[in-house]
C-alpha cells in the first residue's frame, strides 16, 4: 500500500497534507533501482506509474521513469483513470445476468450492474 495521493511519488517520505515537495529525486532514483532489479526495490505496484492500470506481466522501464519525471516538474497526471470517482452508476438500479447488460463497460455483480470497477453508488 502506498500512502500519498501524489502522481510520481513511489518512496518514503511520501507527501503531507502540509506540501511537502514530492515528488523529489528520491523518487526517481527508486524508479531506476527497480528498472535495475536492484536488491530492495520498490514493488512493481509502485513502480508502474503508465498507462494508467498495472500490468503485472509488464516489465517496469524508461516510461515509467520519464512519467516520474514528469510528475517531479510538475506535469499533470495524463490518464482518466480506469473509472469516475464517484461512481455514476446508482446501486440496485439495473439488474444482470451477464455484464454484456451492463452499460459502458459496467461489471455485473451480485446480479447488478456496476460501473467498470465494480463500484456503484448509494
Amino acid at each position: 500500500m502506498v500512502s500519498t495521493g501524489r502522481w510520481g511519488d513511489v518512496t518514503m517520505p511520501y507527501a503531507t497534507a502540509e506540501g511537502s515537495s514530492q515528488p523529489d529525486f528520491g523518487d526517481i532514483a527508486a524508479l531506476v533501482e527497480k528498472f535495475q532489479d536492484g536488491v530492495g526495490a520498490v514493488t512493481k505496484s509502485q513502480a508502474q506509474l503508465q498507462p494508467n492500470i498495472v500490468d503485472p506481466t509488464a516489465p517496469v522501464d524508461f516510461r515509467d521513469i520519464a512519467a516520474d519525471i514528469d510528475a517531479f516538474t510538475g506535469t499533470a497526471y495524463p490518464y482518466t483513470g480506469p473509472c469516475v470517482c464517484p461512481s455514476t452508476v446508482l446501486c440496485g438500479a439495473a439488474a444482470c445476468d451477464t455484464e454484456v447488460d451492463c452499460a459502458d463497460g459496467g461489471r455485473c455483480v451480485d446480479g447488478f450492474c456496476t460501473d467498470a470497477c465494480g463500484r456503484c453508488t448509494q
